[in-house]
């Protein structure tokens, strides 16, 4: 019923003629369903007003709202706390749908890849109003990851990264493949998914990781398919920090974090 009057009103103002002329305000209170988007709102000094559950990790305590956990959203919630615009990511268009027949301005986050993370800054702060302040981090992490990234001429460790359930391995074509990269490493895989044993073997990984709490370095190594891996010999198997993992949250912390293990 609150989206059916917002629509209403705004048909309303656009048939009499005064949409044309009506200034876009800024977003005030924005609903964050995108991590990464989260994180970097709160980096601009417009922290969201609401987030889904995934977006806990992201936020400091006590955080803002949670109203939901993905892409299912509490509407009672939304118009409580008066929502005035929506951020996603590009899988969660259903999410959107609401908020665009109420004439609400959505932001779709794509697919996140480090390459484009200064981009993504700027985008937000130009929704936001605080373009200065997101040239400011754009530019300041342009020049820290240059800074901290191992150079391309430098014999790149055969990494492993385990995500969420034994042998899903995140490909070199992602955005923790390029975490890994920066770091001075190279995914075993190209895209991320599942790997046999037999492959494991065969890729012979220098440098094993897996996701804190998923997981143990003790269980990785006992497998049959790891056990004669140079990572396992050289006692080379690390559990990295969820918080670390998560797209676009703390990608020049994760860089620091792995890049120590691969030396």
């Amino acid at each position: 019923m609150v989206f059916k009057r917002i629509f209403l009103f705004l048909t309303l103002c656009f048939l009499a003629g005064c949409a044309p002329e009506r200034k876009a305000e800024t977003p005030q209170r924005i609903l964050s369903l995108s991590t990464a988007a989260t994180h970097l709102l709160t980096e601009l000094g417009v922290p969201p007003c609401a987030i889904d559950e995934y977006g806990r990790i992201a936020v400091a305590s006590p955080p803002p709202a949670v109203i939901g956990k993905g892409s299912v959203i509490s509407r009672e919630k939304i118009a409580e706390l008066g929502i005035d615009s929506a951020v996603v990511w590009y899988y969660q268009e259903k999410a959107a749908e609401p908020f665009r027949n109420a004439g609400l301005p959505v932001t779709v986050i794509p697919a996140l890849r480090l390459a484009e993370y200064p981009a993504l800054i700027l985008r937000l702060g130009e929704v936001t109003g605080k373009t200065e302040r997101a040239q400011e981090l754009a530019e300041a992490f342009r020049r820290r990851l240059e800074q901290i990234s191992v150079p391309a001429e430098v014999p790149a460790r055969r990494v492993c990264f385990e995500l969420y359930s034994p042998g899903k391995i995140a490909g070199d074509a992602s955005y923790l493949g390029d975490l890994v990269r920066a770091a001075g490493g190279k995914s075993i895989v190209p895209k991320t998914g599942l790997i046999s044993a037999e492959a494991v073997i065969e890729a012979a990984p220098e440098v094993i990781f897996y996701i804190e709490g998923f997981g143990s370095g003790a269980e990785i190594a006992a497998r049959n398919a790891y056990s004669g891996t140079p990572a396992v010999r050289g006692g080379r198997i690390h559990a990295v920090p969820r918080r670390l993992t998560v797209e676009g949250v703390a990608p020049l912390e994760a860089i620091e974090f792995m890049k120590q293990y691969m030396r």
